[in-house]
């Protein structure tokens, strides 16, 4: 019996939920999301480049026994600027993308984006690093 009233409720909400479904975007909201995404990934694409450039000088400047303290401070903020970039750059997407689309909308729109943006960061990310963070 629990089932029975189960299987009912599912069945008739269905279609009230195929009903209130959203209306489709419009060219022009398709086209500002393509270039906020397009901005994004460009924009991010460097500045992970230069990241990972200090993240390497860093690196080597720890590898050194004698510590070069300065150089080292001067890289972790330049680290630390990059990375609020990248922070940046991302509340920038997010704020343009709920200016463009509404909250019906809005929901289903983010996650294919973070799927996307997660996606290409899967793929950026060394086959070392991989290993060592599904372990």
């Amino acid at each position: 019996m629990k089932y029975l009233i189960l299987l009912l409720l599912i069945t008739t909400t269905l279609p009230l939920r195929a009903a209130s479904a959203p209306p489709p975007l419009t060219a022009e909201q398709i086209t500002r999301i393509q270039e906020l995404i397009r901005k994004n990934q460009t924009s991010d694409a460097k500045v992970r480049a230069e990241l990972k450039t200090k993240q390497l000088q860093l690196t080597k400047a720890y590898e050194d026994f004698r510590l070069d303290d300065q150089r080292a401070g001067v890289l972790q903020k330049e680290i630390l600027g990059l990375q609020q970039r990248l922070l940046t750059n991302y509340h920038q997407l997010q704020f343009g993308l709920r200016k463009t689309v509404g909250e019906e909308r809005f929901y289903l729109i983010k996650r294919r984006i973070d799927n996307h943006l997660k996606s290409q960061a899967v793929k950026a990310t060394p086959k070392a690093a991989k290993k060592t963070n599904s372990q």
